[in-house]
């Protein structure tokens, strides 16, 4: 089975924020990792938005909420590509150990 593991690394004192991302292809595969920072920021709004998208869609998924949910789809794609994390020169990368 795959696995992705996706783990937030807060910031402190003088280091940002981080992301460290695991992969593992096949249960006895080998975990792949990467870490480098974070940077995402939503404001206020956007995240009032994605909210009820979340929350409230589900409960009423028809007319014009059906309209603002893909409005708040296409906003959270736009979110994720301008936030896209660059593991091509990461902090730094480990292969771990296979499991015993």
């Amino acid at each position: 089975m795959k696995e992705l593991t996706v783990h937030h690394i807060p910031a402190q004192d003088n280091t940002r924020a981080g992301v460290r991302v695991s992969y593992r292809a096949e249960e006895r595969s080998q975990v792949q990792e990467c870490e480098t920072e974070f940077r995402f920021a939503i404001s206020y709004e956007q995240r009032h938005l994605i909210q009820w998208y979340l929350e409230e869609y589900l409960i009423y998924p028809w007319g014009e909420f059906r309209n603002r949910a893909r409005q708040i789809e296409g906003m959270m794609e736009r979110l994720g590509v301008e936030s896209e994390v660059n593991f091509r020169e990461p902090r730094r990368a480990e292969q771990s150990e296979q499991p015993r």
